[in-house]
C-alpha cells in the first residue's frame, strides 16, 4: 500500500519555524528534516553572521569555505544577512599579513554581503588602511554605501579616508568610532569624493571614543556642504 503523506501550507511550516527563529540548533534540525522548511531556517540561521579570528585563522578559513559553499549552492542566503560582525583582534601576525587582509575570496564575500546589510560591526587592533588591498578597501565601501545599513561600529582601524565617511548610506542612524582615525588623504583605489554630500540624514547617534581631535575635523568636513564657488 502506498504512504500518503499530508503537505502542510507553506504559510504554516513558515509560522513553525519561526516560532523557533531563536534557537539554532531547532533550526538546523528542521531545515534538516524537511526541505519545506530549510529556505525559512536558512533566513534566521544567517540573519546574523559573524568572521572571527579569535580561534584562529584555520577555523576562521574553514568557516568561511562553509559559507561560501552554501551561497554558492543557494546564492539567496547572502540576502538574508542582516547583521556582519568582523573581528581580528589576536594578533599573532603583522596585520598586513593577516588572513582577513590578504585572502581575496573574503573580500569578495563581504563586497556580495555589503549591498544586504543592516547592521556592520569591524573590530580590529590597528588595523591600517593603506595597507589593504584595493579588493579589501572596496569590499568596505561597499557595506558602507548598503542602502539597508542603519548601524556601524568601527573599533582598531587607523587612516580611515574621507571618501570613507561620504558613503554612508541615507538610512544610516547609528554610528560608533572607537580608537580609530580618520584622514583626508585621497586614496586612488577609491571613487572620488562627490561635492555637496551632507551629514546622513537620518543619522541619530554619533559615538566617538579615543578619537584625536584631527580625525573629528576629517568627519565633519566630509559632511558639511561644500561652499559654493565664489561664496
Amino acid at each position: 500500500m502506498k504512504t500518503i503523506h499530508p503537505t502542510l501550507p507553506q504559510e504554516l511550516i513558515d509560522a513553525i519555524v519561526d516560532a523557533s527563529a531563536k534557537d539554532r540548533e531547532t533550526l538546523k534540525a528542521l531545515s534538516i528534516a524537511s526541505k519545506s522548511c530549510l529556505r525559512r531556517c536558512r533566513k534566521h540561521l544567517f540573519r546574523s553572521v559573524e568572521f572571527s579570528a579569535d580561534r584562529g585563522e584555520d577555523i576562521l578559513a574553514k568557516y568561511h569555505e562553509s559559507f561560501r559553499t552554501i551561497i554558492a549552492r543557494d546564492p539567496r542566503v547572502q540576502t538574508y544577512v542582516e547583521k556582519l560582525v568582523v573581528r581580528d583582534i589576536e594578533m599573532s601576525s603583522a596585520p598586513e599579513n593577516r588572513w582577513m587582509i590578504t585572502n581575496a575570496q573574503f573580500h569578495e564575500t563581504l563586497y556580495l554581503l555589503g549591498p544586504h546589510l543592516k547592521r556592520f560591526t569591524f573590530i580590529a587592533d590597528n588595523y591600517v588602511w593603506n595597507t589593504f588591498p584595493a579588493s579589501f578597501k572596496l569590499a568596505f565601501m561597499s557595506i558602507f554605501a548598503s542602502p539597508s545599513l542603519t548601524s556601524v561600529r568601527l573599533q582598531g582601524l587607523e587612516a580611515i579616508p574621507k571618501a570613507c565617511c561620504v558613503s554612508f548610506g541615507t538610512q544610516m542612524v547609528d554610528l560608533t568610532i572607537v580608537t580609530s582615525s580618520f584622514t583626508h588623504t585621497v586614496d586612488p583605489d577609491l571613487p572620488p569624493i562627490m561635492h555637496g554630500r551632507v551629514t546622513p540624514p537620518k543619522l541619530y547617534w554619533l559615538h566617538l571614543e579615543d578619537v584625536n581631535e584631527r580625525s573629528i575635523n576629517v568627519l565633519i568636513d566630509a559632511w558639511l556642504p561644500a561652499p559654493l564657488q565664489g561664496h
